[in-house]
């Protein structure tokens, strides 16, 4: 049992249908990761509204939806204070888009 735990078998990605939601929201504006979780909720409440989606895994967490995004998404780094594109690490905020 903790070998599975710490292997992380069966689990660590996201699912096909968080991967479908992903692909409905994101466009050709930089976003953070929050940014996109929170139309992904959106997304997901009009569509429960119209009674088309059910089920469970609908949103993935943060470290798995940053996985994602950086394995299929451009990204750049955007600097929190002057929101530029900037190349280094410090006080910036990496923003995925397509």
């Amino acid at each position: 049992m903790w070998e599975d735990i710490l292997m992380k078998r069966g689990g660590g990605t996201i699912t096909s249908a968080a991967k479908r939601l992903v692909d409905q929201v994101i466009d050709e504006t930089p976003r953070s990761v929050n940014g996109i979780l929170d139309l992904m909720y959106k997304e997901l409440e009009r569509s429960r509204d119209k009674g088309l989606v059910s089920g469970r895994n609908l949103i993935p967490t943060r470290q798995e939806l940053k996985i994602y995004l950086a394995k299929n998404y451009n990204k750049v780094r955007i600097s929190r204070t002057t929101g530029k594109e900037i190349s280094g690490k410090s006080n910036a905020e990496m923003r995925y888009f397509r």
